[in-house]
Order: structure tokens, then C-alpha cells, then sequence
């Protein structure tokens, strides 16, 4: 197949806007324009105001002894097992069979953009194995157990475990910076865990303090490469979106919140209008005809150009 025809090809399959939103993406990666552009300011720069890293409750949690009627004992003794093993430091990824829950696949840490390959860089493993236990996805197992049995052991296991984190995944090195939308799902974690975890006497505030600047410093990751998500038309742009909204209600005293909701809720809502089709007139017997708005169509240019800017005023990495 000639360039050309691949070129047109991908233009016929991906469509105009996926294109344009592509293009810039990766000039940027493969001139190096992300490792030079500023990092996303530093939380700390601030200070460390423990009002300003306050993390919000926004979940409504189910009240644990309905849903201890609901399961029984059986199930109660599935929910044990399972955070049992990963308080035992091990993880089931992909459902297989536990193996040693480590953040520290790789020794000196690059820059984020040198793992976008999908696969690790001198060992050629695929990425997939160091993402999952990353993705934080332990913690709801973990939350669970503590919810329903209020044991300091789960409590307790998920600070230690999410500080192994922190300690071997300094913000915006290694591959578990590489993709927004891994960044995106460690956000709906940590706000989960720090609202379920919350009454424990283990949850310090020094270590609430240091969630609420993690959650920061993972929100101001994504925007650098929400063209990409753009381009992918797919879950990667509605997680990050999900991620930059779950980030600004958690932490509403932050600088950056409002431009992460707005932002947030602005791809958010073209991922879904992109992904699912605009609204259209339908019938309804009962009320006549209804047509629901989709808004003003923007032109592909002007997307390009809202893109780009909304990536540059927030910092690329």
C-alpha cells in the first residue's frame, strides 16, 4: 500500500477532525516538544496549605449494613479474601493468579514521552503489566473490605501500598506518566480511597495532605495530550474528562480546579456527542414532536486551535 493511500485511507476511516487532532500530537512527541515544554506547575509551589489540598467528599457511599444484609455471609468472607491478598502485598492482574503488587518495574526513570511505545524500553515487555497495578484498581477492593468491616488492617495496607507508589513514580517520569487516561483512573481511585479511608485513624493529615497534592499533580498531567484522547475518539477522552471533573470537585480550593472542570466537562460532552451521534428529532406519541438542541457545530480548525490552547494554558509536559 502507497503512503498516500494509507494516508487517504486513515483520513476515510478516522475522519477529518481525528486527523487534525492526530497530526499535532505526534509532531509534538516526536520533536521532543513535550520533554521541553514547562511541566504543569508544581502543587507545592503554593505551599502546602492543607485547606487548598483539603479533599472533598463527592461520593454517596451505600450504607454498609445494607449492604451486608444484601451479601451475607458468604459474600462478606469473598470481599475478606480478596483485600486479604492484596494487603498480603499481591494483586490478581487481569483476573489471573495473584502475583507481587510492585510499582518499580524500571530503574532510572525518563521522561514520560519515552514510553509511548506500548512497550517498556530496554526489557520489551508489554506496558499492560506495569499499568495495571498502577491503574490503583486494588484500592476499591481494598475500600470495600475497610467499608464493611471497618479492619485497620485494610487501612493501614492501602497507605502503605499507595506510598510505594508515590516513592517509585516521581510525577511525569516513567511509564506510568505515559497515558492521561492511566493518570485519569488513578484520580477516581485516590478520590475514592480518600473519602472511604477518611475515618481511619491511620489517615493522618499529613498523609491526606499528600493525597490531595497527588491528586493534583496527576490532574495537571492530562491536558498536555488531550489531543490525543481527541484523536483516539474513544474511552481514553471520556476517562481523562472524568478524571479532570473528579479532580476539581475533590479539591475545590485549588487554583486549578475551575480550569479542570471547565475543561473537564468540555470534552467530555464533545466525547459523547463524538462517540454516541448528536441528539436528533424523534416522535413521542404522547407529546407530539420533540427536538432536542446539539448545539453549534464547530469546524474542524476551531477545534484544532481550542485544543492546543487549552493544552498550553494549562502547562505541556
Amino acid at each position: 500500500m502507497s503512503r498516500i493511500h494509507f494516508i487517504w485511507k486513515a483520513i476515510l476511516e478516522l475522519g477529518p477532525r481525528q486527523i487534525i487532532s492526530y497530526i499535532p500530537y505526534q509532531l509534538a512527541m516526536r520533536s521532543g516538544l513535550y520533554r521541553h515544554l514547562p511541566r504543569p506547575m508544581d502543587p507545592t509551589v503554593e505551599g502546602t496549605d492543607s485547606k487548598k489540598f483539603t479533599i472533598r467528599p463527592i461520593l454517596e457511599l451505600p450504607n454498609p449494613q445494607r449492604v451486608l444484609d444484601t451479601i451475607g455471609e458468604k459474600g462478606l468472607c469473598q470481599v475478606r479474601d480478596a483485600a486479604d491478598e492484596i494487603a498480603a502485598g499481591t494483586v490478581r492482574l487481569f483476573g489471573a493468579k495473584p502475583v507481587p503488587l510492585v510499582f518499580s518495574p524500571i530503574e532510572n526513570l525518563e521522561h514520560w514521552t519515552a514510553y509511548h511505545g506500548g512497550v517498556l524500553p530496554h526489557t520489551g515487555q508489554d506496558i499492560k503489566f506495569t499499568w495495571e497495578p498502577a491503574r490503583l484498581g486494588w484500592v476499591f477492593t481494598l475500600g470495600r473490605a475497610y467499608a464493611l468491616t471497618k479492619d485497620e488492617t485494610y487501612a493501614q495496607a492501602f497507605w502503605d501500598i499507595l506510598e510505594s507508589f508515590w516513592e517509585h513514580n516521581t510525577p511525569y517520569m516513567g511509564p506510568n506518566w505515559a497515558s492521561g487516561q492511566e493518570v485519569a483512573l488513578r484520580i477516581l481511585a485516590m478520590v475514592t480511597a480518600a473519602q472511604i479511608f477518611a475515618p481511619s485513624p491511620h489517615s493522618n493529615s499529613d498523609r491526606l495532605t499528600r493525597l490531595g497534592i497527588s491528586i493534583a499533580q496527576h490532574a495537571g498531567r492530562i491536558p498536555a495530550t488531550l489531543l490525543y484522547a481527541r484523536a483516539q475518539n474513544n474511552n481514553h477522552l471520556l476517562s481523562e474528562s472524568t478524571g479532570l471533573i473528579t479532580a476539581a470537585l475533590a479539591l475545590p480550593g485549588y487554583t486549578q480546579a475551575q480550569r479542570w472542570e471547565r475543561l473537564g466537562w468540555k470534552y467530555f460532552n464533545r466525547g459523547l456527542e463524538s462517540q454516541f451521534g448528536k441528539p436528533h428529532k424523534c416522535e413521542v406519541p404522547a407529546a407530539g414532536n420533540v427536538e432536542q438542541n446539539a448545539g453549534k457545530q464547530e469546524n474542524p480548525g476551531s477545534d484544532l486551535d481550542h485544543q492546543v490552547a487549552d493544552a498550553g494554558a494549562v502547562g505541556a509536559l
